[in-house]
């Protein structure tokens, strides 16, 4: 019985021994193979949100990727299938020291969007696009929704082998970058057949999260529904900006002319020439239904038309002439 015990004893002295070196212990044994890891957790917080944070569920693929303090990219994370909620924590491995900073793209389909080649190691963030995978010259497909986010402040990591585990976490906040637009347009020629479709060259963008400049104009292209004299298409583009490239054309097809062509952001969504001022800032509102209502231009005798009046959501943007582009 006495050496029974004895060898009971003995276990259970290396079984609390071993719990004691583990990564969590404050007598510091050999912890190299102790876990390092980093936790992101991703929400969304515009200007307009005060202090809530919102989950967006069109998350589901993100691409998270890391750089040390000069700029250089270290490690590329991936994931699907996430569902963000308030408790939803993704975390990956991350076992090298010094300051970083993470760059985040998310989107329902991440497939949509392409990253610029990169080789851990050597290329720095400025070498870095992220742009919408489309053939030259068209959108034909509305692209998935695209979120970004990036966490500036450096993560210091500066621990030595005896240290345990380091396990952070971080807070992204994941700001979207497309519009979702509905545009009704009012008073065309029901005898004649119309394409709606916007113009722009805001397809890429660099880690800071920034439009790039300088861009080959593309189309969004949209296959309109026609009721009568009422003609209603669907879009989704990257981000618009005032006094960016944005603009809205209607093409008659039948006699193989531009009848109306304005500035969707200037001249329509953030109209600053009116009555009043925009209720909505575009950091903030990402859904917008247009309605314009056209009418022949009684000057211009080439068959385009001009707006008599706008409204996008419930704002009465304009009752007046926007002029065609010559």
């Amino acid at each position: 019985m006495i050496r029974t015990f004895r060898k009971l004893s003995s276990a259970l002295v290396v079984a609390l021994a071993m719990a004691l070196v583990g990564c969590d212990s404050m007598i510091y044994e050999d912890l190299t193979d102790c876990p390092q890891e980093v936790t992101f957790h991703m929400f969304r917080q515009t200007p307009c949100d005060g202090t809530v944070r919102y989950y967006p569920q069109e998350i589901k693929d993100v691409h998270i990727f890391a750089f040390d303090q000069t700029n250089t990219l270290v490690r590329k994370f991936s994931a699907s299938n996430l569902v963000l909620t308030p408790d939803y924590r993704l975390t990956v491995p991350f076992d090298i020291q010094g300051k970083f900073t993470f760059v985040a793209w998310g989107s329902d389909s991440i497939d949509c969007y392409k990253t610029s080649d990169f080789t851990e190691g050597v290329t720095t963030k400025s070498e870095l696009i992220e742009s919408l995978t489309h053939p030259a010259g068209s959108v034909d497909e509305m692209p998935s929704r695209l979120f970004f986010g990036q966490y500036g402040d450096s993560l210091t990591r500066d621990y030595k082998a005896k240290s345990g585990s380091h396990l952070d976490t971080l807070g992204l906040n994941m700001l979207e970058y497309t519009y979702r637009l509905t545009v009704n347009i009012y008073g065309l020629d029901s005898t004649k057949t119309y394409k709606v479709y916007i113009t722009d060259n805001n397809d890429a963008y660099d880690f800071d999260g920034h439009m790039l400049t300088g861009r080959p104009e593309f189309t969004y292209n949209a296959e309109p529904d026609r009721y009568g004299t009422l003609l209603s298409s669907s879009f989704t583009t990257l981000q618009l900006t005032e006094g960016g490239n944005s603009r809205l054309i209607v093409y008659n097809e039948t006699d193989d002319k531009e009848v109306y062509n304005a500035k969707l952001v200037d001249d329509l969504i953030m109209f600053r020439g009116g009555r009043t001022l925009p209720p909505y800032s575009l950091d903030c509102k990402h859904d917008f239904n247009i309605h314009l209502w056209l009418e022949k231009d009684p000057v211009v005798t080439t068959g385009t038309y001009m707006v008599v009046r706008a409204i996008i959501d419930d704002w009465n943007v304009i009752t007046r002439s926007v002029t065609p582009r010559g």
